[in-house]
C-alpha cells in the first residue's frame, strides 16, 4: 500500500487533486485513497464494459 499511497501522491502533487477511477484490481489499494483522502470510484462490470 505504500507503493500506491506514494505514487498517488507524487500524482497529486505533479497535476492537482482529481477523483480517482479504477476496476479494483489488486494492484491499486483503495486503501491509499482514503488515507490521502482522495475521492476513489470502482467501476461496475456494466461501466468497465462501456469503457
Amino acid at each position: 500500500m505504500v507503493v500506491a499511497e506514494q505514487f498517488i501522491l507524487k500524482v497529486v502533487d505533479e497535476h492537482g487533486e482529481h477523483p480517482v477511477s479504477t476496476d479494483g484490481g489488486n494492484w491499486y489499494p483503495s486503501q491509499a485513497c482514503r488515507f490521502l483522502k482522495i475521492n476513489h470510484h470502482l467501476h461496475s462490470s456494466l461501466e468497465k464494459s462501456i469503457i
